[in-house]
């Protein structure tokens, strides 16, 4: 153990002593100096300490220094401090001379001789470890060259070591202060130093060592694939192009940490470890190498960005009509097909026309198609598109195929992008399925001036809207009326629809006009709906909707008004097929019902 260095506090009475000189005018002459009378030893540090008899230091600014050996060279700058500390680390004597002055020129000189005998102290223990850290088949060496003590040289003093640091000196003391260890497992080890001097004197020390299984020779190489990796993605890792610089063909296991999972794998002789991202942005994969002869190891990582997941792309077209003939080019529009990072003009489409299972077109990025078959029947149309990382998906629609000969078309509405069928009955061009245009005002009386059937926004997409007939026409007492046809289209008046009913071949004929019909007009037994305003103290306060004949009648209203208006009554020109009898039923009928529109094309 360390001694404890004594301090031993002197106080200089200079004045009347015979080794000292006569003090300068002007500056206090009663300083004393009283020496303790226990001889300090080497291994005490001894306090001077200055003061008066007769107190003329006082409120006086004096300045000392001091040279302990008296060899003309002092050993401190000037201060105000009247104590000053020095430890003699040699035996002998001392002539400690004081100088005091008063900042102006004027100083004094005392001098006071000091024996100093010979103490012992501990050795001050010291030791350095190389390489600072390393595996456990390194050679490490422990070094105590640095350990100093104030009495003996270095060659005087003993070591021992307790390299585990657990309380077992593994050596005896011993001269030699370099020693060399290997230890057999790799662990965190807190090393000590014992050194001993000539005294018996004892100093310590400690230190910290990791000593690892871990062997820079051993080259950690990882692969993966795909190389750009997006979320949902499955990735294959691969460490089987790692090695041993030394021994390049020493087996050796692998083991893993993924993303997500913080803990190693179970080591493993596969090389390689497949893994399904789930986080977006920088994933940090680390592998472990393990050699089989000597479990030594080494680790390396790759940082993958994984991408926004990349979801198959969302398949759409819209097809001009669902129903044609075997003349018919169905029109495919397929702009709506969407992608997570692809732009429809990047997605690649194929058709199978049958739903056969067989892909009658090669993949495109065409997105409009035109297609025509030669037998009536319904068909399943499939669409599948694919992105650049060969995602697919697919949807499919039914059309219908009917044997008849009316030519057909389509075309777009310019103002809400509604696609529409048409057919050709005789010299007249009719829309082959109601009107979808939306009105979103209301009548001047405060109606709605479209519905859907039952009120149901899928019906007003399946078969069209339903129009408020005085919106549409001519109505003295309701005279806000709304254009609805596209352009170049119109409502058809009452020579319009007679005509039709002519080309169909007459009345008898007029269920032709029905779904399935040989006219290809493809109409639809919607009925009509009515409305009843329920009031409180004569105030409105809600419009109850009825469907009236709904799936038993087929209504095509014109906008030719009845001949003998009259101030109490008005009515449109319009015919009704009976879904019964197929009979058809022509005159006027009043404005204040909903209907389906059906628009026939400008001459």
């Amino acid at each position: 153990m360390r001694t404890a260095v004594k301090i031993l506090i002197f106080i200089l009475i200079i004045g009347g002593f015979a080794c000292c000189e006569k003090p300068v005018d002007g500056l206090p002459g009663d300083i004393i100096f009283i020496p303790d009378p226990a001889a300090p030893k080497t291994t005490d540090i001894i306090h001077f300490e200055v003061s008066s008899e007769s107190g003329t230091l006082i409120n006086q600014k004096i300045f000392f220094r001091w040279d302990w050996e008296s060899d003309s060279a002092w050993d401190t700058g000037f201060s105000l401090s009247a104590s000053a500390s020095k430890r003699f680390l040699k035996a002998g004597e001392y002539n400690v001379t004081l100088q005091y002055a008063d900042g102006k020129g004027k100083s004094s000189n005392f001098t006071h001789t000091i024996e100093v005998i010979q103490g012992y102290s501990a050795p001050r223990a010291s030791f350095t470890i190389s390489p600072p850290e390393g595996n456990y088949t390194k050679e490490f060496i422990f070094d105590a060259s640095e350990t100093i003590d104030d009495e003996d040289s270095i060659s005087q003093l003993v070591f021992r070591w307790d390299f585990q640091g657990d309380g077992n000196w593994d050596t005896g003391f011993d001269t030699a202060r370099i020693v060399v260890k290997k230890y057999s497992k790799p662990g965190l080890y807190f090393p000590k130093l014992e050194v001993k001097d000539p005294s018996r004197l004892f100093g310590g020390a400690s230190g910290r060592l990791e000593v690892s299984n871990t062997d820079t020779l051993i080259h950690v190489n990882i692969s993966w694939s795909p190389e750009e990796v997006s979320v949902g993605d499955t990735v294959i890792f691969d460490a089987s192009g790692s090695f041993y610089q030394t021994v390049p063909e020493i087996a050796f296991k692998t083991s893993w940490i993924l993303p997500d999972y913080p803990l190693w794998t179970e080591p493993s002789r596969e090389k390689e470890i497949s893994f399904v991202f789930r986080s977006e942005g920088k994933n940090t994969v680390k592998c472990k190498i393990i050699l089989d002869n000597s479990n030594l190891e080494n680790t390396g990582s790759v940082e993958i960005f994984a991408a926004r997941e990349n979801r198959p792309p969302e398949p759409s077209f819209e097809v001009a009509i669902p129903y044609g003939n075997i003349h018919t080019q169905f029109y495919f529009d397929c702009w709506g097909t969407r992608d997570d990072h692809l732009s429809p003009t990047q997605i690649l489409l194929r058709w199978d026309w049958e739903s056969d299972g067989v892909w009658d077109t090669p993949f495109t990025l065409d997105k409009e198609f035109f297609h025509q078959y030669s037998e009536p029947g319904v068909y399943n149309v499939t669409l599948q598109a694919r992105d650049d990382k060969l995602e697919t998906s697919k949807i499919s629609q039914q059309l219908t195929v009917s044997p008849y000969n009316n030519q057909t078309g389509f075309f777009r509405d310019s103002r809400d992008g509604n696609l529409y069928g048409t057919v050709k009955i005789g010299n007249q061009w009719w829309m082959a399925e109601n009107l979808r245009f939306d009105i979103p005002e209301k009548t001047k009386s405060g109606l709605e001036a479209t519905l859907c059937l039952f009120e149901q926004p899928g019906w007003c997409e399946a078969i069209g809207k339903l129009y408020h007939i005085s919106s549409v026409t001519a109505d003295r007492f309701d005279s806000r009326e709304f254009d609805v046809c596209p352009n170049g289209w119109r409502i058809p008046t009452k020579n319009d629809i007679e005509t039709l009913v002519q080309n169909l071949g007459g009345e008898y004929y007029a269920k032709e006009l029905m779904f399935g019909g040989q006219s290809d007009f493809n109409a639809v037994y919607t009925g009509y709906a009515s409305f009843l305003i329920l009031t409180e103290n004569m105030f409105p306060v809600d419009t109850v909707y009825k469907f009236n004949e709904t799936y038993e009648n087929f209504y095509l209203p014109s906008n030719s008004i009845a001949p003998d208006i009259n101030e109490a009554r008005i009515d449109i020109y319009m015919i009704r097929i009976s879904r019964t009898d197929g009979s058809l039923w022509s005159g006027y009928f009043p404005t204040r019902f909903y209907m389906p529109v059906r628009c026939i094309k400008e001459d």
